[in-house]
């Protein structure tokens, strides 16, 4: 879960043999893989800038969502977040709470219920929740999913 962690996926990810296996590059394209790619994020003209409408479709077809961010992200502030989701006009179903880890009293996070979707903040966790704290983000899955 350290920093340097990624230099070993993209290092590993770039090997012909992992992409041949994993059904990766299959076109050949001569530059390497990178987690987060200026030369694709430039060129790419033909999706949606916003995923609202989206979500939009996927909860009116009676699907739930689970949106979460760490609270410290720096990349993508959690109050973006919620000025998405406050575009989305749901019903609230349960206010602002917060949620634990199970038998601990102080908070993980802080989650908010709507109708078709769940947002919840995971508490001192970055852009990558999954790799800086994935005992909270399994709890959070966990509970939600019981």
């Amino acid at each position: 879960g350290g920093p340097c962690d990624l230099l070993y996926v993209v290092s590993y990810l770039n090997q012909p043999e992992v992409q041949l296996a994993i059904h990766a590059n299959t076109t050949g394209l001569p530059y390497p893989w990178a987690p987060c790619s200026d030369l694709i994020s430039e060129q790419w003209k033909d999706s949606p800038l916003s995923v609202i409408p989206i979500y939009k479709r996927i909860i009116d077809h009676g699907l739930r969502i689970l949106l979460y961010s760490g609270d410290v992200d720096a990349c993508v502030p959690f109050t973006s977040l919620r000025y998405a989701i406050a575009a989305m006009d749901l019903q609230i179903i349960q206010p602002w709470q917060k949620w634990t880890m199970p038998d601990m009293e102080q908070p993980a996070g802080y989650k908010i219920v709507y109708d078709g979707l769940t947002y919840a903040t995971v508490r001192g966790a970055g852009h990558e929740v999954s790799q800086s704290h994935p005992h909270k983000l399994y709890a959070l899955l966990n509970s939600l999913l019981q």
